[in-house]
């Protein structure tokens, strides 16, 4: 329990002592008496956040300071041996002194201690934490907060989280969350395996869908480059073919005139044949290529459709090997 409170250079008060006995307290007042100020002055003890706004006009430093009487055995100095604070001597009533106080100076930083050693903030809220409620229209008290539920629990059945119930409750809740953890965990894999299977029948159903075929993408690269390149092309063809059966000068009449000249030779000299063979071999060849050039010039016609069509699918291809991790032709693409 809080036995003393003693306030000093806090707001308006200079100096103030309030001792506190056992069972019901009463402060009562008038509307500014200062009750208001005795519950902020709790507020710090407790590890509430101070500055230099507190501190009483004229005075160098606020300081608030209070005495508590706990039992022996209570949480409070659990916290205090584990942050490596001094814990007191046990009184001949079964009762241990905890004493904190607060000082805020008008320049500088404040400086909390607990048994008289020096501690922060955060290890005196931590330590009393569950020590005194302030309840208030805003305020939170312990019974709401879920770190204290357990141990309100324990003390309400007698068992103070100690003993071999106790012992035994946690065993049995430790095997429940484990068994809750795995079924949740097993609940997670038929899920994700659910979500795989539904992924993998999509993408199945879209490579389906596509039908691509074995070098389809390869075969629709080198039409693109024809139908790309159509104009060029028969050009290219017309040309050869004007130099096949050019009416000046052109191959097929030059091999021409040279069989014949080299037959009525070959009439005097038997050695001849052989050349004259390859001439004419040479000149069905030559006319041949040039009614193959001819055929196809006249095949090549500008198809844009055609061409939107094939750069259509592949594009789908293209699209659908970077998405399935899979092998495609790269080819640069020449206008």
């Amino acid at each position: 329990m809080l036995t003393t409170l003693r306030i000093s250079g806090f707001a308006v008060v200079d100096q103030v002592e309030v001792r506190l006995g056992p069972g019901l307290n009463v402060l009562t007042g008038e509307t500014g008496a200062g009750k208001s100020l005795l519950i902020n002055a709790l507020h710090l003890v407790l590890g509430g956040r101070m500055g230099a706004e507190v501190l009483r006009e004229g005075a160098e430093e606020a300081v608030v300071e209070a005495l508590f009487e706990l039992p022996v055995g209570h949480p409070a100095f659990g916290r205090l041996a584990a942050a490596g604070l001094p814990v007191l001597e046990p009184t001949g009533e079964g009762t241990i002194e905890l004493l904190v106080r607060r000082v805020v100076p008008r320049s500088g930083r404040g400086r909390v201690f607990l048994n008289g050693a020096l501690c922060t903030v955060g290890i005196l809220e931590g330590a009393l934490r569950g020590v005194v409620d302030v309840t208030g229209q805003h305020e939170h008290v312990s019974l709401m907060d879920a770190a204290t539920h357990l141990s309100l629990l324990d003390a309400f059945a007698g068992v103070a989280g100690t003993g071999a119930l106790g012992e035994r409750y946690r065993l049995a809740f430790d095997a429940l969350a484990a068994l809750v953890r795995e079924e949740k965990a097993l609940a997670q894999d038929e899920q994700e395996r659910s979500r795989r299977a539904d992924y993998l029948a999509f993408q199945l159903r879209e490579l389906d869908e596509a039908q691509p075929a074995p070098g389809e993408d390869a075969a629709l690269e080198q039409e693109r480059k024809v139908l790309a390149s159509s104009a060029r092309l028969a050009q290219a063809a017309r040309a050869a073919e004007a130099l096949v059966y050019g009416e000046e000068g052109g191959a097929a009449e030059g091999i021409g005139r040279a069989s014949r000249t080299l037959a009525e030779a070959a009439v005097l000299d038997s050695r001849l044949e052989g050349p004259l063979a390859l001439l004419r071999s040479a000149s069905a060849e030559v006319e041949e290529a040039g009614r193959e050039l001819a055929r196809y010039a006249a095949g090549l016609q500008g198809d844009p459709d055609r061409l939107q069509e094939v750069d259509d699918r592949l594009q789908e291809i293209r699209g659908l090997a970077r998405k399935h991790g899979g092998k495609q032709h790269v080819l640069a693409e020449k206008q």
